[in-house]
């Protein structure tokens, strides 16, 4: 009578050992695709172009997304984990090159947001008559010598010109852009976006205290 050899133990063993050399292939592979995890051209693009502006809408259709989807697609870009480490490590990467501080650029902001069109120009007063002979006040303008105005002030003038028919323009920055700006960093401002199924991207801004 032969003997009765049990090679389940074995076998079982083994299919263990196999399972498990299986999941460590898995867990390695997966842990290497999450650290070699890499933009596409299009969204390197996108990142290029949002530390432009900040404007995602138009940084995702100047990078190559379409007038139909570009505002879906720019949200969806700011939500993507990948995206956001990018864009993170980019600014953080500007700020120490150009020796940036957050006190520094508030400042900056502040300059903006709360000049006044009156720091550089005079308005001066000018009494006519009109063809009645009724006596009116019009205002004329004049340019302020410039050397006379604080210099923290001049930062919030981003252009000055004549136009062609010779009248003097002065353009400050974008004192509503500053503000915002500010506001967003004091943190009295909260954006909700939604997306609708037809595409149309809505930005809901709620105002604290208010």
């Amino acid at each position: 009578m032969g003997t009765f050899k049990n090679n389940t133990g074995d076998k079982v063993k083994k299919l263990g050992e196999n399972r498990e050399r299986r999941v460590s292939r898995v867990s390695l592979g997966g842990d290497f695709m999450a650290k070699e995890k890499k933009l596409t051209d299009r969204q390197r693009r996108f990142v290029q172009e949002y530390l432009i502006d900040f404007n995602a809408s138009q940084s995702a259709l100047r990078a190559g997304y379409t007038e139909k989807n570009h505002a879906i697609m720019g949200a969806r870009q700011l939500q993507n984990p990948f995206v956001k480490e990018e864009i993170e490590k980019r600014m953080a990467d500007i700020k120490q090159r150009n020796d940036l501080k957050q006190d520094e650029v508030v400042a900056e902001f502040k300059k903006i947001a709360f000049a006044n069109i009156t720091d550089f120009i005079n308005i001066i007063p000018v009494e006519y008559e009109d063809k009645k002979g009724n006596k009116k006040i019009r205002y004329d303008f004049e340019l302020k010598d410039l050397s006379q105005v604080a210099p923290e002030k001049l930062s919030a003038i981003l252009e000055i010109k004549r136009n062609k028919h010779g009248d003097l323009v002065i353009k400050l920055h974008d004192k509503k852009g500053a503000l915002d700006s500010l506001g967003r960093y004091l943190g009295m401002f909260s954006d909700n976006l939604s997306v609708n199924n037809k595409g149309d991207v809505a930005v809901k801004i709620n105002v604290k205290g208010v």
